[in-house]
């Protein structure tokens, strides 16, 4: 089923109004290595099957907590 599907990851850094899409990430997964200037990027996928149906997950917010 997953063959099916193609995922594009959209993202913005804090204080930015415009995303960008980023071709890094193809999988139904976004992973980064969190730091400081990735605090409160907002980021968001849009996922396509083979018909051209498409639908768009909420923002969500990246944060970065200390201890």
């Amino acid at each position: 089923f997953n063959n099916f599907l193609t995922y594009k990851w959209y993202f913005a850094n804090a204080g930015k109004e415009a995303f960008s899409y980023t071709s890094s990430f193809k999988s139904n997964s976004y992973y980064v290595t969190m730091t400081e200037a990735r605090a409160g990027r907002r980021i968001y996928c849009v996922i396509t099957d083979a018909n051209g149906y498409y639908i768009q997950t909420n923002t969500v917010i990246l944060s970065m907590l200390s201890e």
